[in-house]
């Protein structure tokens, strides 16, 4: 079974019970709707675009005033943390690969470096697994930082990078984005 159900109709759960809804994050005996995590996470990029600044601090005071690491706490079963933040990870990075838009990929660029640096310190944490071309987005994005002097998002790239917290991973669901052309 999958971390998260692409069936749109039914999932089973961990106890083989056949439960009829949009697609979930699956956690131990219970299913969390994708949906409504993915819907906080777009409203936290919406009210981030909305304050027409790409600098860390502003993005920072906007999760603390959503209270956004509060997030890490749907799930404190140690034994599906690293689902549920799979799961998580998801969605930041799916955005990054559909969009083409500074406010949209620095935004998402700054949830990844908050939601593995707000893993709370009881529970081992979780790497960011990543494809090729996700890592070649974000050096792009690094490099559009670079030309327009963004040292806030420079310095979380390269800490992200000098961490270590990638897992490079040759396919990881939704990270599909390299498309073969002929020459």
């Amino acid at each position: 079974m999958s971390i998260i159900s692409s069936n749109t109709t039914s999932t089973t759960n961990v106890t083989n019970k056949i439960i009829y809804g949009p697609p979930s994050l699956v956690i131990g005996d219970i299913a969390i709707e994708k949906k409504a995590i993915e819907n906080d996470l777009r409203y936290l990029l919406q009210e981030f675009i909305k304050l027409k600044s790409l600098k860390f601090k502003d993005f920072v005071n906007l999760w603390e005033e959503l209270d956004f690491t509060l997030i890490q706490f749907i799930c404190t079963d140690k034994n599906y943390r690293n689902k549920y933040l799979m799961g998580l990870y998801e969605i930041p990075i799916s955005y990054l690969i559909q969009f083409n838009n500074a406010y949209m990929d620095i935004g998402n660029l700054y949830i990844l470096y908050m939601l593995y640096y707000t893993q709370p310190n009881a529970f081992p944490k979780v790497l960011i697994k990543i494809t090729q071309y996700v890592w070649i987005k974000l050096c792009n994005i690094n490099e559009w930082a670079k030309k327009h002097n963004l040292y806030d998002t420079m310095y979380i790239f390269y800490k992200m990078k000098y961490d270590q917290i990638f897992e490079f991973v040759a396919y990881c669901k939704g990270q599909e984005g390299l498309e073969f052309t002929k020459k």
